[in-house]
């Protein structure tokens, strides 16, 4: 039996929502008044839940072995309170293609968005304890447990931030935040692709990038203008800072906002999301993977993935090859944000992901580098005058900066080349797991 969870998003009575309802697709019952003392396990200790809530059934026409029911109402946990107002929906595989349309209906007239069907580890996510490891599907030890365990909290996480981001959306570190999850999960469905039957995986890895195209261009002038200013600042001494730089850089800004705003709701990423995870659920897998040892298929591909980089990583990159650089930034990005959510094998990592960190930063310092140049260029052709000056400006001080970029990652390349091989080293197929919820707490969720 699959479970999926749609929250509203606002508070809504049940006589609110059942208004909203399509009449010709649902039937609400009786509401019914509810009340529960639940215990349950949260970080390894038990806990005693209190709720009250309403319960209501709501039919769907043609669909009678589809369960569907509405919750609206409070769960008292230590130290804090969870308000509900969850639309729960219980089908089999089989009914998969049903439930995508009935999802499709309710989100006409619904603002949704995914959560964790379970308090507990709804609880868990919310306060920084969850852990995939702790799910009973993970424990299975099946690659569908497993895949579950490790995918379905990064869908929650990114539609909750999606939500966060489209209230406030001139909120700068709320777009990067949202990148990066957005970011980390492509990468997470990357490390699974030999798993999934592969044109559905592929058109997965497509709709999850094109997620996030408008908010690469958003965080790509955003970079731009961070520049601008600090150069700025260098120059303020001096006769003619990048003002009109400046300018034209913002106003570009402002109507890519405005674009993108017009554009974008948090209905339309709730559906792109929930049809991510109902693929998840119908388990498309290539036939020789259904029965294979979670386990065994992590550290297999984490061998594969640090093979791969160490590869790259032979004699001396060419970092000032910019389109190479990206490469290697491109892997060494994916490989760090699947490292930081396999707590199975990222215990003994940390000087690893440090370094991983660093690596990503300086490489992207360089990429920022190489599209302001190429932005600028494009600017200054259309626009002449005193943005050629400025453009020279530019041109001069990025020049600087990534010469100096190069020369720290020669310097560090080595080093991380003897970290790697070490930790790809100690990866064995029969390792226990074993992780402390310290660990798990500060691992599972750094930008």
């Amino acid at each position: 039996m699959n479970t999926l969870c749609l929250q509203l998003t606002k508070p809504m009575s049940p006589a609110e929502i059942d208004k909203k309802l399509n009449k010709n697709f649902f039937l609400p019952q009786k509401v019914q008044l509810r009340q529960e003392k639940l215990k349950t396990q949260l970080t390894g200790e038990k806990v005693k839940i209190k709720r009250q809530y309403t319960s209501q059934v709501i039919k769907v026409k043609n669909c009678p072995d589809i369960t569907m029911s509405l919750e609206v109402g409070l769960a008292v946990f230590p130290e804090k309170v969870l308000e509900q107002r969850d639309i729960y929906l219980y089908y089999e595989k089989a009914q998969i293609p049903q439930v995508e349309k009935i999802t499709a209906e309710l989100l006409k007239t619904l603002p949704l968005l995914l959560v964790e069907p379970q308090l507990n580890f709804r609880f868990g996510l919310e306060n920084g304890s969850f852990s995939p490891l702790n799910m009973p599907c993970y424990k299975t030890g099946t690659m569908t447990g497993g895949i579950w365990a490790h995918m379905a909290w990064q869908v929650y996480f990114l539609n909750g931030i999606w939500l966060k981001y489209l209230a406030n959306p001139k909120d700068k570190v709320l777009l990067r935040q949202l990148r990066i999850k957005l970011r980390r999960l492509r990468s997470c469905l990357s490390f699974f692709r030999p798993v999934f039957k592969l044109n559905a995986c592929t058109k997965w890895q497509k709709k999850l990038r094109d997620q996030g195209l408008a908010l690469g261009v958003l965080r790509e002038l955003d970079v731009m203008l961070i520049t601008i200013v600090r150069l700025d600042e260098a120059t303020k001494n001096n006769e003619g800072g990048p003002k009109h730089l400046q300018e034209i850089f913002v106003k570009k800004r402002d109507n890519q906002l405005a674009k993108f705003i017009k554009n974008t709701n948090i209905s339309q990423q709730t559906a792109v999301l929930t049809e991510f995870m109902l693929w998840l659920q119908s388990e498309q897998f290539q036939p020789e993977y259904i029965h294979k040892s979670f386990h065994k298929f992590i550290i297999h591909r984490f061998k594969i993935w640090s093979k791969k980089i160490l590869n790259m990583m032979e004699g001396s990159p060419d970092f000032s090859d910019m389109k190479k650089a990206h490469k290697i930034r491109i892997e060494i990005k994916k490989f760090r944000y699947v490292l930081l959510s396999f707590s199975e094998v990222n215990k003994g990592a940390l000087s690893l992901l440090r370094k991983l960190k660093r690596l990503q930063d300086v490489l992207g310092f360089l990429h920022d580098d190489y599209i302001n140049g190429n932005m600028v260029k494009n600017m200054a052709v259309k626009n002449k005058g005193a943005s050629e000056y400025e453009a020279a400006l530019f041109a001069g001080w990025e020049s600087a900066k990534v010469e100096s970029s190069i020369d720290t990652l020669r310097d560090f390349w080595q080093e991380f080349c003897t970290d790697l091989l070490q930790w790809r080293e100690s990866l064995t197929p029969d390792k226990k797991i074993k992780i402390s919820k310290k660990v798990i707490k500060e691992q599972i969720f750094p930008l």
